[in-house]
């Protein structure tokens, strides 16, 4: 055995030879980098590199016995998360388990990335050295399907690039077909299970591999009886292998519809020029894409198109082009078509060529999401299709070259395969720019782990971005549990706890939080909860990519530890913002914003926007900021002054640049001056054309606050000193509601100062004396501060009657249950809001 094994490398060494030193040009600098201590560099920028070093350590503690395997409530803490559809790669974990004890984790992440290449090279190779019987034209193609690993782009996560198994498998039955053995249609379903613990696009895209390839070969041997034993054999131990990954997905209904439902009806599509052109290639890159431009619709500007994705190779083209004219077109039928199919499906739903859409030119990607939605409405982007495209690739490329090198000695075989070997390197080669990770950003774990608290729980700032995966890394660190995350697939259940805490959620929605009048409550008592499920700390980070506008919720919290990089505030200390926000100096200048914030009538909304007249002058850039942070609940706010004559206008929010779009698009607007300030009244009268005067109020200093509110709607609505107030459960507000009446229509006007993303629907209903339903009318209520809805009444018979109002989810139809604020009142389903009587 020893030296059957021994003969077998000296046969084999070139592989072993050149198959590292291709994976190590091709990604360099990454090699040299796994020597380097004094920096933590990562190869690849993507986020999702953060989340596989969170792999290993989760997978480390599931393995100590300190945590479930598919559950944890280190994220997404205090209420936990299931794992079962998150893309865990437990192969990469155990090595990286392994690795992480002799070297660090940044240097064991780019050794495995290095060491997944070379598996891809060595199935690749095992798998063409067994179709073509030449170890030299085998290298070449083993060199390809390393080369041609979708990687270019920088997305390297090991669950879309491992994918040797693939080879295998396809070797393995290939020998079974030809030899006959069983045992071979085993490691085949072996090969193909384990892949369903590496990631499950690889998988899915391996399943429909060995499905094409099965039914090409059954179309030979259909008749033998033994082609079908091998097959189920197949069939039964890639099953048996995959349920146990498969099981925790399967045991829970409710989860697996909503994660299966998560990507259907998404329409992508991907330039056809991504297989042609390599656009940050150094050497070809601006050769084959300069001549490439392409033009919006809307304005014909140029656009600067990124082909980096799905290169195929022109070596790998032209000795295609060679297979197919040169070999028998019957043996390289199975690829040809598993290479177009994969290709076409890597285009996406629609035809798109050099940045130009054509979406009425269907491809198979929608015609197969129609027929198939649950296999092919799951693929969340036609870039995994890739996956399935570098396995042919590189069969027919090693085919081609050995078609024209058939009768040539084996001195220039190996040669030639030697230099197209070179070419591929030089046409793949897409240096590495990675990601340095400076020590100083986690200097911060070494301080909170001197804190006196027994427990530390965590809230990472900003959310809502592609970054938050790093706090998943901060983790593997100091094992410090906290409340946000990656989800994968469940998000609406694993956002649960942040949509339920009004701190969480704001931050969430990149909303600055202030303790103003409205928000008071509401503050204190998500505080408290967080307090209460034991949070300690805000951690924000400033280095971090994300809506730096929360940042101003900590205008005047005292900061416990601060450096460059991040500024960590204890939880506690956020009580600050209710006993001094608006008092203290920084908030002095500009005294009539401040006044105007501390307003119990001036409620936000979307439709309600805020202009300011005073002071004559500009507000400073970091002041502007402030002040926009705090009123972010509002649509926008604008504020004038006068230069040179000239009005100026400064704006916060989304298209609201000027007076007039601010008049045509608002419901409500607060206006704010100095009554003594000759230049404050100046187009005010323009601003509310259109709108009435309904409240105002003169503060100390001459400040004066004024609402307006537009024509369609009562001034009672806004204005009101004992407004109805509800508060429902899935925290939308409604501030106060209005019903008046005639005889032919009852009217009830809305006014919400919060609602949640999802669209809901309000339902009116007219019940008579005797409680029978005598009228309804159901209506879609968007995102906006006022609502009026009308219902025509002139059928109804004489007699009293009870109106009601109930709030529910318009895709679920969920009803919506709440308090009314004045007594405490609850209401599970309907909500009386007034009594109408009919002469």
């Amino acid at each position: 055995m020893r030296f059957r094994i021994a003969g077998w490398l000296r046969n084999h060494r070139h592989v072993l030879l050149i198959v590292p030193l291709v994976v190590i040009a091709i990604t360099w600098p990454t090699f040299p980098r796994i020597f380097d201590s004094d920096e933590f560099w990562l190869h690849v920028r993507h986020h999702d590199k953060w989340l596989r070093i969170w792999d290993a350590w989760h997978v480390e503690k599931a393995l100590a016995g300190h945590a479930e395997l598919y559950y944890t409530d280190f994220i997404f803490h205090p209420q936990g998360t299931s794992l079962a559809f998150y893309a865990m790669v437990v192969p990469h974990a155990l090595l990286m388990i392994a690795l992480e004890t002799i070297i660090s984790a940044d240097d064991a992440y780019n050794l495995l990335f290095l060491l997944i290449l070379c598996f891809n090279a060595f199935s690749g190779y095992a798998l063409i050295g067994h179709l073509i019987k030449d170890k030299w034209i085998s290298l070449f193609g083993a060199v390809v399907f390393a080369a041609a690993t979708p990687f270019p782009s920088g997305q390297t996560a090991p669950d879309i690039i491992t994918i040797g198994t693939l080879p295998l498998t396809i070797h393995f039955i290939h020998r079974f077909v030809s030899e006959r053995r069983l045992r071979f249609a085993a490691l085949a379903g072996l090969c193909a299970g384990i892949t369903a613990f590496v990631g499950v696009y690889v998988f899915a895209i391996g399943l429909m591999t060995v499905g094409i390839f099965v039914l090409m070969k059954a179309l030979s041997f259909w008749r033998q009886r033994a082609f079908w034993s091998g097959l189920l054999v197949l069939v039964s131990v890639c099953g048996l292998t995959s349920v146990l990954r498969f099981y925790p997905m399967l045991r829970d209904h409710a989860d697996l519809a909503q994660a299966v439902e998560s990507y259907q009806g998404r329409t992508r599509s991907n330039d056809v020029l991504e297989h042609f052109v390599l656009r940050n290639n150094p050497l070809t890159g601006h050769l084959f894409g300069a001549p490439l431009v392409a033009y919006d619709d809307s304005d014909r500007s140029e656009i600067r198109q990124e082909y980096k994705d799905a290169y195929l190779g022109y070596i790998n083209l032209f000795l295609i082009g060679c297979a197919f004219l040169l070999r028998p077109r019957r043996r390289l039928l199975p690829w040809i078509v598993i290479l177009l199919f994969f290709a076409a499906l890597r285009l996406g739903s629609y035809l798109t060529f050099n940045g130009i859409h054509y979406t009425d030119i269907a491809l198979p990607d929608r015609l197969l999401k129609d027929a198939f939605p649950a296999l092919f409405g799951n693929i969340g982007r036609p870039q995994y299709y890739q996956i399935g495209v570098v396995m042919p690739l590189a069969a027919l490329s090693a085919f081609g070259l050995a078609a024209l090198l058939r009768s040539k000695p084996a001195r220039s075989r190996r040669l030639v395969a030697l230099l197209c070997i070179v070419v591929v390197c030089i046409e793949f080669n897409t240096p590495r720019i990675g990601q340095t990770l400076y020590p100083q950003s986690t200097a911060f774990i070494a301080w909170l782990q001197r804190e006196p608290e027994d427990e530390i729980k965590l809230i990472h700032l900003p959310l809502g971005v592609g970054q938050v995966s790093h706090y998943y890394y901060l983790q593997t660190v100091a094992d410090y549990p906290h409340a946000n995350g990656l989800s994968s697939r469940l998000k609406a259940k694993a956002f649960r706890y942040i949509e339920g805490n009004w701190l969480l959620r704001a931050w969430y929605d990149s909303r600055s939080v202030h303790c103003l009048p409205h928000s008071r409550p509401q503050i204190t008592q998500a505080l408290e909860q967080l307090l209460g499920d034991g949070f300690t700390h805000v951690v924000f980070h400033n280095w971090i990519y994300g809506d730096f506008l929360i940042g101003h919720t900590f205008w005047q919290v005292p900061t416990a530890y601060h450096d460059e990089f991040v500024s960590v505030y204890r939880l506690n200390d956020l009580r600050y913002i209710c006993e001094h926000t608006g008092t203290s100096d920084s908030a002095a200048s500009h005294s009539d914003l401040s006044i105007l914030a501390r307003t119990p009538w001036v409620l936000p909304g979307k439709g309600s926007s805020i202009l300011s007249f005073h002071p004559s002058d500009s507000i400073d850039a970091d002041r502007f900021a402030y002040y926009s942070a705090l009123f972010s609940e509002w649509e926008s706010l604008l504020h004038l002054y006068v230069e040179d004559g000239e009005l100026v206008t400064q704006n916060s929010g989304d298209g609201y640049m000027d007076i007039s779009a601010l008049q045509n698009n608002n419901q409500v607007i607060y206006i704010t001056y100095d009554g003594g300030d000759s230049h404050a009244m100046p187009g005010s009268h323009y601003a509310v054309e259109g709108f009435d005067l309904c409240q105002r109020e003169t503060h100390e200093g001459g400040s004066i606050i004024e609402s307006y509110v537009r024509r369609d709607f009562s001034c009672a609505l806004i204005a009101s000193d004992s407004p109805f107030q509800v508060q429902y459960d899935n925290g939308a507000m409604l501030n106060n509601l209005l019903v008046q009446s005639d005889s032919d229509t009852l009217e009830i006007q809305l006014m919400w100062i919060a609602l949640p993303d999802e669209a809901h629907s309000v339902s009116l209903q007219v019940f008579d004396a005797a409680g029978d339903k005598a009228l309804g009318q159901d209506s879609v209520i968007g995102h906006i501060t006022l609502d009026r809805q009308r219902i025509d009444v002139s059928s109804l018979p004489p007699g009293d009657y009870r109106v009601k109002l109930i709030l529910y989810n318009f895709e679920t139809g969920a009803i919506v249950s709440g308090t009314v604020s004045e007594d405490g009142a609850r209401f599970d389903r309907e909500l009386t809001t007034a009594m109408m009587e009919r002469f």
